[in-house]
C-alpha cells in the first residue's frame, strides 16, 4: 500500500489506469490513420489538381466534387468521435485470457528459438533468390506455378520475419537499450534482415528490408530517429530531420531500383536478376527525364486509393458491371479455390474470374490491358467500404473500422507510451501496417499473407493487453 507523507493511503489504482492518461495523450493509432488519409487522399487531391496535365495514369480519373469531399470529411469526423469512445468487450475475460495465454506460450517458445531460426533463414532465402522466385507476383501463373510449395513457405517465412522485426522496433522498443549489447539479439536481427533482402518481391518489401538492415546495424540510433525525446532542442530535432530526409531518399531510391529490377526480371526469359539490373541501369542512363518527372510519378503512384474512392462514389451500383454485384463473394470464391488447391484439387474448383476486390477494382478502374489474369489494384480503405455498402452505411462502418485499427495500434505501441513518435516513425509504422488499409474485405480469402499478417498483429496487440491486465496492482 503506498504512503503519502508517511501516511498509509488505500487505493485501487492499477498499472493500466495509472498510465491511461499517457496512452490517450500519445494516440499513435489516431496519428497513423490520419497520416494514411493525408498521404493517400489529401496529397493526391492537391497533386492532381495542381499537376493534372502532367500526371500519367492508367486509371480512370473521376473529377472530385463537393459530395466526395463531404464524404471524406464525414468519415474523418466520425472516426475522431468513435476513437474517443470506450472499448467494448466481445468475449468475457476468462475466455479471452485462455486463448491469449496459448499464443503467449507460443511467443515464449519462439523467442527461445529465435536465434537458431535466423541462422537457418539464410540458406532457405539464398535458394529462393537463386531460383528466381522473387518475381512470382508478376508472372502469369503466380504462386500456383512451379515451386509453389517452396514459394508459399518462403512467403510465410518472410512475413513472420518482417513482423518479428516490427516487434523488435515498435512493440518491444522499451527493451532495446538494455538489449543493445546482446550478441544473439543483434545477430538474429542482422540475419533476418539479410533474409528479407534476398526474398523481397517488390519495392515495398525491399523498403522494409533495407530499413530492417539499418535497424540491425544501428539499433540505438535507429530508435532515436523513430521517437523524439522530451527535452530535445530545436537544433537536435533539425539535425534528426536532415538525417531522416537523407536516409529516406537514399533508401527509397535503392528500394525503387530493386523493386523495378525484380518486376522486369519476370519478363526476361532467363529470369536473371543481374541482367534485369543491368537493363535498369541502362534505362536510367538513357532517361534523364526520370528525375524531372519523379514528383509526378510519386503523385500518380500514391493516387490509386483516391481514384478508387472517386470512382466508387461516382458510379451507382446498378451502373457498374453486373459481375461486380455481391462483391463479398469474390474473396470468398478465392478462399474456396485456394482451399481446393491445398486439398489436392478434390473439389475441382475453377479459378474465379474475380478472386478479390483488388482484381475487380483494377478491371473497373483501368482501361489498360492486363499483364495477367491476377493483376489487381488495391481499392484502399474508403473505396472498399463504398464498393460493398451504400455510401451512407459505408461511411459509418469505415469510421468504426478505422477506430478499431487505431486502438489496435495503440495497444501494440503501449511500451512507447512515454515517447513522441517522429514523422519517420509514423511513415515506417504505416509501411508495416499498410495491409489494414489496402483492401480489408480481401482478408476474407483467408489463405493469404495479408490475412496472416493481420492475425499476427492482432495477437501481438492482444498480448500487450493481456500482460497489462496481469500486471501487479499498486
Amino acid at each position: 500500500m503506498p504512503t503519502v507523507l508517511g501516511c498509509r493511503v488505500k487505493t485501487n489504482l492499477t498499472l493500466e489506469s495509472a498510465i491511461h492518461i499517457n496512452v490517450k495523450r500519445m494516440n499513435y493509432g489516431r496519428s497513423l490513420v490520419i497520416l494514411y488519409l493525408i498521404l493517400y487522399y489529401v496529397f493526391p487531391i492537391i497533386g492532381n489538381a495542381i499537376f493534372e496535365e502532367r500526371i500519367f495514369t492508367i486509371y480512370k480519373i473521376t473529377p472530385i466534387d463537393l459530395y466526395m469531399i463531404a464524404a471524406l470529411i464525414s468519415i474523418v469526423i466520425l472516426f475522431l468521435i468513435i476513437n474517443q469512445l470506450p472499448s467494448v468487450k466481445i468475449l468475457p475475460d476468462i475466455y479471452r485470457d485462455c486463448i491469449i495465454s496459448v499464443f503467449y506460450s507460443i511467443g515464449v517458445m519462439y523467442t527461445r528459438m529465435r536465434f537458431y531460426v535466423s541462422i537457418i533463414s539464410i540458406p532457405f532465402s539464398a535458394v529462393y533468390l537463386i531460383a528466381g522466385f522473387n518475381s512470382y507476383r508478376y508472372s502469369h501463373d503466380g504462386i500456383s506455378g512451379d515451386g509453389s510449395l517452396y514459394n508459399s513457405f518462403i512467403i510465410i517465412f518472410n512475413l513472420v520475419i518482417s513482423l518479428d522485426i516490427f516487434y523488435q522496433i515498435y512493440v518491444q522498443c522499451k527493451s532495446m537499450p538494455q538489449w543493445d549489447k546482446r550478441f544473439k539479439w543483434r545477430m538474429a536481427n542482422g540475419l533476418f534482415s539479410l533474409s528479407l533482402l534476398m526474398t523481397a518481391n517488390g519495392t515495398a518489401s525491399m523498403l522494409i528490408a533495407v530499413f530492417a538492415l539499418l535497424f540491425s546495424l544501428f539499433p540505438g540510433n535507429f530508435e532515436r530517429l523513430l521517437f523524439l525525446g522530451e527535452k530535445e532542442s530545436f537544433l537536435l530535432r533539425s539535425k534528426k530531420l536532415i538525417k531522416i530526409i537523407t536516409m529516406g531518399f537514399l533508401v527509397s531510391l535503392c528500394a525503387w531500383f530493386a523493386g523495378e529490377t525484380i518486376k522486369s526480371s519476370s519478363t526476361e526469359k532467363s529470369g536473371n536478376i543481374l541482367s534485369s539490373a543491368n537493363l535498369m541501369v541502362k534505362y536510367i542512363e538513357e532517361s534523364p527525364e526520370l528525375i524531372e518527372n519523379f514528383g509526378y510519378y510519386l503523385i500518380s503512384a500514391m493516387s490509386s486509393h483516391y481514384y478508387s474512392m472517386t470512382y466508387a462514389l461516382e458510379v451507382k451500383s446498378v451502373d457498374v458491371n453486373s459481375k461486380a454485384s455481391l462483391r463479398l463473394v469474390h474473396p470468398l470464391q478465392s478462399f474456396i479455390y485456394r482451399f481446393d488447391i491445398m486439398a489436392g484439387g478434390i473439389l475441382n474448383v475453377e479459378r474465379p474470374e474475380f478472386g478479390s476486390l483488388s482484381r475487380l477494382n483494377y478491371v473497373l478502374l483501368s482501361d489498360e490491358v492486363a499483364i495477367s489474369e491476377r493483376q489487381g489494384t488495391s481499392p484502399g480503405l474508403i473505396a472498399s467500404f463504398f464498393y460493398v455498402f451504400p455510401p451512407v452505411i459505408g461511411i459509418f462502418i469505415c469510421a468504426f473500422y478505422m477506430a478499431w485499427v487505431a486502438r489496435l495500434t495503440n495497444n501494440l505501441l503501449f511500451h512507447a507510451r512515454s515517447k513522441s513518435i517522429s514523422i519517420f516513425g509514423l511513415l515506417l509504422l504505416l509501411q508495416f501496417m499498410l495491409m489494414f488499409f489496402q483492401s480489408p474485405f480481401d482478408l476474407l480469402a483467408i489463405f493469404d499473407n495479408a490475412y496472416l499478417a493481420v492475425v499476427i498483429l492482432f495477437v501481438m496487440s492482444s498480448l500487450q493487453v493481456y500482460k497489462r491486465r496481469r500486471a501487479p496492482r499498486f
